[in-house]
């Protein structure tokens, strides 16, 4: 089965601190260790699958994140649940995060029933609605994972409190440096969610802000090359133009153009052998936004076969 494009994302977000999900999905269990993602019986993946104790009991905790209403959620969190259960012989509870707010969520409740209406199965599952809760509703359960969804609280999509997403995850005593600039970049895919559908200031606003931000890529000698490459080709361009309108495609082209070489550099520091295939593939994009996706989809990547999956699947994404 073929991922989404914020599946990756997902499940990284689960992977560096499952057992914040686990104290707020359910707080009476302890976390043991967090178990593989796929369902070999039929190459299904899930976001999450986690190991817990409850009442000196082991079970699984099932997480699905998901983006939008999906008719057809029951269904698939019956035939996750099932397998998993099948895999690992354990009790299963699972639970659907609902990251974007819509005015209709599917059923949690799942009814199967013969032609004469008795009743053949009955499955149910939790189902939480981010749009619910309000950023104080999150920060008050002091669980540094569970950060990068602030954006997606019913105020958090603005620039104050993504402000405060970025800096409550910066001073976090409880994750390790490399964790914390995980979970920013985490945070700054999700609040991208979020802009996408506002105007393209706050979406630029974003960039610059975590551009801005992020150090531990600025300060490097690969990305300050990149990043000033990038400008001139876009001044020069631009200049050859000459017209306002050749400024603003220069621009465009040099920001493009820095992309490219980004996804190019990154692609390589995983592997050598990647870099062939990122510049082919990279020429291939004319959508900025296309493009910023992929630079954080190759810089999440946590092996070079990740990156190669990224780089082969891209067009498969929903524009």
């Amino acid at each position: 089965m073929k991922q989404k494009p914020w599946d990756d994302t997902f499940k990284k977000l689960i992977r560096i601190q499952p057992e914040a999900f686990v104290r707020w999905l359910s707080p009476n269990a302890h976390f043991l260790q967090e178990l593989p993602h796929t369902l070999e019986q039929e190459d299904l993946h899930v976001d999450g699958l986690l190991q817990v104790e409850i009442v000196g009991q082991s079970m699984l905790l099932h997480i699905e994140l998901q983006t939008y209403p999906d008719a057809q959620m029951a269904e698939r969190i019956l035939r996750y649940n099932v397998l998993a259960h099948m895999k690992y012989d354990l009790p299963v509870l699972s639970y659907v995060i609902y990251l974007l707010e819509s005015k209709t969520l599917p059923p949690s409740l799942l009814i199967w029933r013969f032609p004469d209406e008795q009743e053949q199965l009955r499955f149910s599952f939790d189902s939480i609605h981010l749009a619910q809760f309000s950023v104080e509703d999150l920060l008050i359960m002091d669980l540094s994972g569970l950060l990068p969804l602030l954006p997606l609280t019913s105020n958090g999509a603005n620039s104050e409190q993504i402000e405060r997403m970025f800096h409550t995850i910066e001073n976090a005593q409880d994750l390790a440096a490399s964790d914390k600039k995980e979970l920013q970049l985490i945070g700054y895919t999700l609040a991208s969610l979020i802009y996408r559908k506002k105007s393209p200031e706050e979406q630029a606003w974003l960039i610059r802000r975590f551009n801005d931000m992020h150090e531990i890529l600025r300060d490097t000698p690969i990305y300050q090359a990149i990043l000033q490459e990038g400008r001139q080709l876009g001044v020069q361009e631009g200049r050859q133009l000459g017209v306002q309108e050749g400024r603003q495609i220069g621009v465009q082209e040099g920001r493009q153009n820095e992309l490219r070489k980004m996804i190019v550099a990154f692609a390589e520091a995983r592997s050598a052998r990647l870099r062939p295939l990122a510049e082919q593939q990279v020429q291939l994009i004319q959508s900025t936004s296309m493009l910023e996706t992929l630079v954080l989809k190759v810089g999440l990547a946590q092996n070079a076969q990740e990156v190669e999956e990224v780089l082969l699947h891209w067009p498969t994404w929903k524009k």
